[in-house]
């Protein structure tokens, strides 16, 4: 029985890494043509949404619901609906071979991501090739920078900053912290002590970033850390002066972060346009592409 659930899941992948999504009943469709099942068997049937289930609460597929009129679901909300229509998908992180997260353990960071915004967070290590209309977390550390972006469409999102660890790797751990992340969130972990970790003495890392839904209206709170957060906005200049966009030799006589007036976020605090977080080693650039 076992093995016949392998062959069934392993189908599953493959015609999800073909269609990109698919319904149930379509699924079931070509899985009963290859493995030469009955497709009207209900016990198949059964057996199909068992696994879709299953590869959903594994973080392998995700989900999105719609109503019959064809309007997306909100996520959570699903059971307050009748005759809902459901299309599974691969994860990103399968789908994409994991190319974002190996660019990110390169600055020897990591990131969890809830998978109902897995599709619309993406990652990249050139600054100037981020698309219009894109709201941009960038990280700089060592001379480094590297790059996470999501459409402005996308929001409201929170991104939660927490320390990376050896807890990281761990299939269970990364399990927990899905479940305890909203639907519309994830976590940035990155390779510094000075920064608290995720769920360590129940805290939610560091800190966090919530981006509202009106763009012109982000936060920062601070998820009472040791070594504490700072903020300061930033321009359009700044940024590029930061990412060596145009920028000439005499750009880089000082550095552009002694520049700015960080000022201590106590509880929380509100900007309406970039903003940079300094946090000891490593800084953050917030930006409206």
């Amino acid at each position: 029985m076992s093995q016949d659930k392998n062959k069934r899941q392993i189908e599953v992948f493959k015609i999800l890494q073909r269609l990109k999504k698919a319904k149930p009943i379509d699924i079931a469709r070509e899985i009963s043509t290859v493995l030469g099942i009955d497709f009207k068997n209900q016990a198949f049937q059964r057996a199909i949404h068992r696994d879709l289930k299953s590869l959903q609460s594994a973080y392998i597929v995700g989900a999105h619901y719609y109503t019959a009129g064809g309007v997306e679901i909100l996520p959570g909300e699903e059971d307050k609906h009748s005759n809902v229509r459901v299309e599974y998908y691969l994860l990103g992180s399968h789908l994409r071979e994991n190319t974002h997260h190996r660019s990110l353990l390169s600055l020897g960071g990591d990131a969890i991501i809830h998978p109902h915004i897995d599709e619309d967070v993406c990652f990249e290590t050139n600054y100037e090739r981020i698309p219009l209309n894109s709201q941009v977390l960038s990280i700089v550390l060592k001379g480094q920078s590297y790059h996470v972006w999501f459409p402005q469409e996308a929001r409201p999102l929170t991104i939660h900053i927490g320390r990376k660890s050896s807890q990281v790797s761990d299939v269970e751990y990364r399990k927990t912290v899905l479940k305890t992340l909203s639907p519309r969130s994830f976590v940035l972990l990155l390779p510094s002590r000075s920064i608290s970790r995720f769920l360590q003495d129940k805290k939610y890392g560091h800190c966090y970033i919530q981006y509202h839904r009106n763009i012109s209206h982000s936060e920062i709170l601070d998820c009472n850390s040791t070594y504490g957060v700072k903020a300061s906005s930033i321009s359009s200049s700044q940024i590029l002066e930061i990412f060596d966009i145009n920028s000439t030799d005499e750009t880089h006589l000082i550095d552009p972060f002694s520049q700015f007036r960080w000022a201590e976020v106590e509880t929380s605090l509100c900007f309406e346009s970039s903003f940079a977080i300094q946090l000891m080693d490593i800084h953050l650039i917030s930006s409206n592409k």
